[in-house]
């Protein structure tokens, strides 16, 4: 009787076992912002599960978490501008998979889809980008650039990808090519100082020429002022002399219009 008891608990802990391993096996749990691709004998399904919890076919099946949130892949690539100076840029490129090509995309590639798709995309992408600028337009024009490449890239990885943002975070040129920049900005900084001082000294002279021009005028009506005074003072002078060389006689005589004829005042 003890036997059959201990052989009924066994066998009754070995199905609640196998019960739990079933049942773990048939179900799963795709993490938030991912999809679960599933596999039936390692096979990809057409079909994928969302977020959250999930029947399973046990054993027979498997589900493989693909993250669909926005993520960053970031390298460097070195390329030919415009102008064909060597160019070297480090970018990062934010990009999310399109949830409904996550399960053709891990058929097609599988997980290393950022080394096998990515990178290619990112490689060419950037240096057709780069062949459309000059390399001194790269730093004038940043954020065009970063444009131009963000279209290049969804336009190569529309299959698959969204790119959602394109970061240029560093720009680099060749030694000689900065040392003709510093040269060249040393230059213009030189010719800016120049013309500054040229406009310094023009607004100068003509200051000069207009302070010039007025103390001339000043000293004209000064002179001409002086000039009225002296007549007016020199007439006062001779009537006052007149009027006290005056002997209070009036004159006899006076000429008319012809000085043949004199009149004599006295008759």
């Amino acid at each position: 009787m003890e036997t059959n008891l201990k052989i009924f608990l066994i066998g009754l802990t070995l199905i609640l076992v196998i019960g739990l391993i079933i049942l773990f096996a048939g179900t799963t749990i795709v993490p938030t912002g991912h999809i679960g691709v599933i596999t039936l004998y390692s096979k990809v399904q057409s079909e994928y599960l969302d977020a959250g919890f999930h029947w399973i076919k046990p054993f027979v099946e498997k589900v493989h978490d693909v993250d669909i949130r926005t993520q960053k892949y970031a390298n460097t690539v070195e390329g030919s501008a415009k102008d064909l100076q060597i160019v070297n840029i480090t970018m990062s490129v934010n990009y999310q998979i399109k949830p409904e090509k996550v399960t053709e995309l891990y058929e097609k590639v599988g997980k290393d889809y950022a080394t096998i798709v990515l990178n290619p995309a990112l490689q060419s992408s950037l240096k057709a980008s780069m062949a459309q600028f000059t390399a001194e337009e790269m730093i004038t024009k940043r954020a065009e650039v970063a444009n131009t490449i963000t279209k290049e890239l969804n336009d190569n990885l529309a299959n698959y990808f969204l790119i959602s943002a394109v970061n240029l975070e560093n720009i680099d040129f060749t030694e000689e090519y900065n040392k003709a920049i510093e040269a060249k900005t040393t230059n213009q900084q030189n010719a800016e100082a120049e013309k500054a001082k040229l406009e310094i000294t023009k607004v100068q002279n003509e200051q000069k020429i207009n302070t010039a021009e007025a103390e001339a005028k000043i000293r004209e009506l000064q002179s001409q002022s002086v000039t009225d005074k002296s007549l007016e003072q020199l007439k006062l002078e001779i009537q006052r002399e007149m009027i006290q060389k005056w002997n209070g006689q009036f004159p006899t005589t006076m000429l008319g219009d012809n000085p043949n004829m004199l009149f004599n005042l006295n008759n």
